[in-house]
């Protein structure tokens, strides 16, 4: 961008701390031109043999890293990788070097990042009086995804991921910046005076809900440390993951007047939770007992070890042991809840045999999901690095890349094979990978969770939720002692959402979950019994 642009100076980053610098130092008079070692920035040089323009660079306390140049990467893809692995290298702004990339005739000079900003800094920003609305040119257009965070509230940035797919790290920085939370119930509390209030919170997040002010705790390791990730491949022991203030800060959210719910909507990291062997369970048990609305977004991605390795996200094992936890406290909080998982077809490094293996796994779990995601390149992460030079810049290995539009097709087809559109896709993508047909009880597991709208569910609801069709439009709930009657036509479903006063159903452990309901006005067949009207 610097070098096709005539700009003096770029900022990058989230960029709070380099324009409050370049501000003030042009308000006290200083040239742009001198404007050359601002952390977060990067400036361009003309470049030639003597180096005369290090004397614009002037002196400085950080070691300069040449990267291959852009004729280089542009001419060998290897090489490409091998700049990627040497950029990755620099989000640490303790110890992160210059970098300097030749351009022709142009040379760019990259600063280190700027340090994170304080808690109080993000606070007063977060803090201005912003309408919440969309910009006036929209007019009276109706947009989903300000609906969808209307009445969120952000209480940090940044994350220390570091996902291969994931851009949050390039942009928001590694080291999580995480604000008072006095200043979150403050804003809050300044939602009811937003039009359209109802009481409901839609979410209390960020890049991932559950770091709240979760940072290194050894300030000398953390000015040596170069790991592009805290928590991966296993959570560092240096890394605070106490979930206490969270815990705290939820509780009083909920309690604050006129707030009726509370959620959590963005992604949480279960295994930074698993690594909490303080408050870690209790977290999970507060969430899922008081921040979810009946369904809960998660983000595996995929379940395959190969492939999860390459995304730099938890193995299946901590995915399992989450989703027992969740099921567990459902059940414990007398609430029907379920989990939303999230998977992508198509990364670098998966292959049609990996995506057979997660279908089986959806298949014998019974979920369908609603949405899912083919792999989509975006600037600056490692997997498009991947994507785009077919090696990976960790290990300079050849990487598996999707690129074939059959095979792209085939890997999301398995992730929806119960759609009529993708059924024949998946069989051959089956055939393909050399994989049997999935076995007729998994099919039929899968029959269960619903229709194609259905959204991804834990578990295969109990045999009193099973509807079977019978002769036309007759339904009968079952199979279940507690319920062996039938819905006559045009009677009205009965509600699932309520507790039943009757007893609880034998076969499920349950309360019933189905009600007689009235049949219509007239006089019903004497094979037809009348029951009286009971909610369940």
């Amino acid at each position: 961008i610097l070098v096709d642009c005539p700009a003096d100076i770029l900022v990058y980053g989230m960029g709070e701390q380099p324009i409050l610098e370049i501000a003030a130092r042009l308000a006290a008079g200083e040239d742009i031109c001198g404007l050359t070692d601002v952390r977060g920035t990067a400036v361009k040089f003309r470049n030639d043999a003597q180096e005369d323009w290090r004397h614009l660079a002037g002196a400085r306390d950080r070691e300069e890293i040449r990267l291959p140049s852009y004729e280089q990467i542009v001419a060998d893809k290897r090489v490409y990788a091998e700049f990627s692995r040497l950029y990755h290298l620099e989000h640490n702004p303790d110890n992160a070097r210059i970098l300097i990339q030749e351009h022709g005739r142009d040379l760019v000079y990259v600063n280190p990042p700027a340090p994170p900003p304080s808690t109080g800094l993000i606070d007063e920003e977060y803090e201005l009086p912003f309408t919440r609305l969309p910009h006036p040119m929209y007019g009276e257009a109706k947009i989903p995804a300000w609906e969808q965070i209307r009445f969120s509230v952000t209480i940090m940035r940044g994350c220390a991921a570091g996902c291969s797919f994931c851009c949050i790290t390039e942009h928001q920085g590694r080291d999580v910046v995480s604000r008072s939370e006095a200043s979150v119930l403050r804003e809050i509390e300044s939602l009811r005076n937003v039009p359209g209030w109802t009481g409901v919170v839609s979410d209390i997040g960020g890049a991932t809900a559950n770091m709240w002010h979760m940072v290194c705790t050894d300030e000398a390791w953390h000015a040596r440390c170069r790991r592009a990730s805290c928590v991966y491949p296993s959570v560092c022991e240096k890394f605070g993951t106490d979930h206490g203030p969270l815990i705290q800060l939820m509780r009083k959210a909920r309690e604050l007047p006129g707030v009726k719910r509370a959620f959590v909507a963005s992604g949480i990291r279960y295994d930074v939770a698993f690594a909490d062997e303080k408050h870690g369970d209790e977290y999970i048990r507060e969430l899922v007992a008081n921040h979810v609305g009946g369904h809960l977004k998660i983000a595996p991605e995929h379940i395959s070890p190969g492939v999860v390795k390459v995304m730099k996200k938890p193995a299946k094992e901590m995915f399992v042991r989450f989703k027992e936890l969740f099921e567990k406290y459902s059940a414990d909080s007398g609430k029907e809840q379920y989990l939303v998982p999230y998977f992508i077809s198509g990364h670098p490094g998966c292959e049609v045999k990996d995506m057979v293996e997660l279908s089986d796994y959806l298949a014998e779990n019974g979920w369908r999901p609603q949405q899912v995601q083919d792999f989509t390149p975006t600037p600056m992460t490692l997997a498009t690095d991947m994507y785009y030079s077919g090696f990976h810049p960790n290990t300079g290995k050849p990487v598996h890349i999707p690129k074939d539009a059959d095979e792209k097709a085939m890997q999301r087809a398995l992730l929806q094979p119960h759609l009529p559109q993708y059924r024949e896709l998946a069989r051959s993508a089956r055939r393909m990978a050399g994989a049997p047909a999935p076995p007729r009880g998994q099919r039929q597991r899968g029959a269960a969770t619903g229709g194609p709208s259905s959204p991804a569910r834990g578990r295969a609801p109990s045999p009193c939720l099973a509807l079977h069709p019978r002769r036309g439009r007759e339904r009968r709930y079952g199979p279940c002692p507690c319920a062996p009657w039938r819905l006559w036509p045009g009677a009205r479903r009965p509600s699932f959402g309520r507790r039943s006063s009757l007893p609880p159903c034998a076969a499920s452990r349950r309360r019933s979950c189905v009600a007689a309901v009235a049949p219509p006005a007239r006089a019903p067949a004497p094979s037809r019994p009348v029951l009286p009207s009971v909610q369940g």
